[in-house]
């Protein structure tokens, strides 16, 4: 067995304590990553589940529209396990939040596009808005906040860099 020179000796501690604390950054950013991407998907869900909802409710009768919106944020109020603030979240689909359409251009339109009165949207050509409720028979949810709060995520490698920067 051969013997390192005295110089060398703590050689392997120094290097290990480095490459535990460069490990463990990476796991750190790597479950950050996971945990914001799980987040969209979450977002995502709870947004395609509002416009189910409020789809639901568009029947073609008086108030359709007024239903469907009360449904989508009925259900968000429901869903806020994505949001550290609940609160957000009854906020986050204001009316401007939600279009509604005569025909997307489906196979499936009742209405031909040249009986939708809405004319063609900027979204595309296939796309028409609906003029009322009769009409309304597709709805966009667009979940954003246009408030001055913003939906947290509690992160585990970003607050360690903010405190090691000094919080530049």
């Amino acid at each position: 067995m051969r013997m390192q020179p005295e110089k060398e000796r703590g050689a392997i501690l120094i290097m290990t304590a480095i490459f535990s604390v460069v490990l463990i950054g990476i796991a750190a950013l790597a479950l950050d990553a996971g945990r914001l991407f799980v987040q969209h998907s979450e977002m995502q869900n709870a947004a395609d589940a509002a416009a189910l909802a409020a789809a639901a409710e568009l029947d073609g009768r008086a108030g359709a529209q007024v239903r469907a919106k009360a449904a989508a944020r009925e259900l968000l109020s429901h869903s806020s396990h994505f949001a550290t603030t609940p609160e957000l979240l009854k906020e986050a689909l204001p009316d401007e939040a939600f279009t509604f359409y005569c025909a997307i251009g489906s196979e499936y339109d009742t209405d031909s596009a040249t009986a939708c009165a809405g004319g063609a949207s900027s979204e595309g050509s296939n796309y028409y808005p609906s003029t009322g409720d009769s009409d309304s028979h597709y709805v966009k949810v667009n979940l954003q906040n246009r408030g001055g709060d913003h939906y947290v995520i509690d992160l585990f490698f970003l607050p360690v860099l903010a405190v090691v920067t000094d919080n530049v």
